[in-house]
């Protein structure tokens, strides 16, 4: 039954990113994996991260191609992404991905990292990054 299920996975189209520092506003989806989208496409995709959250993203078509936008920097933001992190996006249909994110070093999240500040007497100081646990 474990095979079954993984050549379902496996026959949904995907797409990667890798993610640079100023990728934060928006992200250009791929033009030869526009054929795998509705014609007539909702203007909002759900993104669903490794730990199972989900990220409504505005989708803007121009003549330059079709782009996730608004709420993108909030989903880089939550994942702390910006350095050189490898992102796979599968389709699974009705404007609905899955993200799984890769850190540089080519091994898989499997939650968000984020970075922790604490106050000391007004003064930000950073812990360095951890687990996110829920």
């Amino acid at each position: 039954m474990e095979k079954q299920r993984l050549n379902i996975e496996d026959a949904r189209p995907h797409f990667f990113k890798v993610i640079y520092g100023e990728d934060v506003k928006q992200h250009l989806i791929p033009r030869d994996f526009m054929k795998h989208l509705p014609q007539e496409m909702s203007n909002i995709a759900t993104l669903t991260g490794p730990s199972g959250t989900h990220w409504r993203v505005s989708v803007k078509k121009d003549a330059n191609g079709t782009y996730l936008q608004k709420g993108w920097k909030e989903l880089m933001k939550g994942n702390n992404l910006g350095g050189y992190e490898f992102l796979t996006f599968r389709y699974d249909g009705k404007m609905l991905f899955s993200v799984k994110i890769f850190n540089p070093s080519a091994v898989k999240r499997e939650a968000p990292l984020f970075l922790v500040t604490v106050l000391e007497n007004g003064v930000k100081v950073d812990r360095g990054k951890g687990q996110l646990v829920h």
